[in-house]
């Protein structure tokens, strides 16, 4: 089999049928060319039941529960049990706008497609945490983003929500970091791809609809988690981009509510950080 679509589901259920209906819509006859891998790590009892709906349709599929050690841990396990030539990481929220038909060359090592937001934005990639500043907090509109993207491809991240990654690849890179529970897995893994192996590939043709937050009920919750493996990615990269990101949230304070709120929960992470 060429290509492993692996996803990881947490209270994902209520996800799956979009996910699974979309893809069927689109790539019902790739059976012979893309395989599944799902796992739960969570108490959701109805996931497997709705993903063998894929296996009524002649897609092979694996479905595992584990116990939840995280994202990383759960792709890296799921990506033990497959000998596809590609795995492709995909998040459960999501909505399959094209045909999955790749035709990968010789010399695809890893990257993304075109991935849409619930506003119909494109946001396929975004910079990487050291490369952030007041400037590019302000750069939100894509084709903004897109224009100094062509100028400067290396300061930029596929974002992980698909996520494509040559098997052996993933393997020499020693897969996703599973210190990581939540949140920048996917960064550090594109930052170490990057050194390695150049910029990723941008697939325009190919295309997602991608929700966000699915395991999630606010935002709140879900930027605390952010907030604690940013100060992890932080520590790994360079420390100094935690302050240089505090200046950020507490200039644009001033402006926008949110972004004092951000300031106040990343200060109070850091310090509790640095006083462990």
């Amino acid at each position: 089999m060429q290509i492993t679509i692996i996803t990881v589901c947490h209270n994902s259920s209520k996800h799956l049928d979009k996910y699974i209906s979309s893809f069927l819509k689109h790539n019902k006859n790739l059976h012979s060319k893309i395989n599944f891998i799902f796992v739960d790590n969570s108490d959701d009892k109805n996931s497997e039941q709705k993903v063998y709906r894929l296996k009524k349709n002649n897609f092979s599929i694996k479905f595992f529960k584990i116990k939840n050690n995280g994202f990383g841990n759960a792709c890296n396990y799921a990506a033990t049990k497959t000998h596809s030539k590609y795995l492709i990481f995909c998040n459960p929220d999501v909505e399959f706008l094209s045909r999955l038909d790749f035709y990968f060359d010789t010399e695809f090592l890893w990257g993304t497609i075109k991935q849409l937001t619930k506003s119909n934005n494109v946001y396929s990639y975004d910079f990487y945490p050291e490369h952030r500043n007041i400037a590019t907090e302000l750069i939100r509109l894509n084709f903004l983003r897109s224009i100094l993207y062509n100028f400067a491809p290396t300061i930029f991240y596929p974002v992980g929500s698909f996520l494509i990654v040559k098997n052996t690849v993933f393997k020499k890179i020693n897969k996703f970091n599973e210190s990581f529970f939540l949140y920048y897995e996917e960064i550090d893994l594109a930052r170490r791809l990057q050194s390695k192996y150049g910029n990723f590939s941008f697939i325009p043709d190919k295309s997602i609809l991608h929700s966000g937050l699915g395991s999630f009920q606010n935002n709140n919750l879900a930027f605390k988690y952010e907030t604690e493996s940013f100060i992890k990615y932080a520590f790994l990269v360079n420390s100094k981009i935690v302050n240089k990101r505090l200046a950020v949230y507490r200039f644009l304070g001033i402006i926008y509510k949110s972004y004092f709120y951000r300031y106040k929960i990343l200060k109070t992470f850091f310090e509790k950080y640095r006083n462990e």
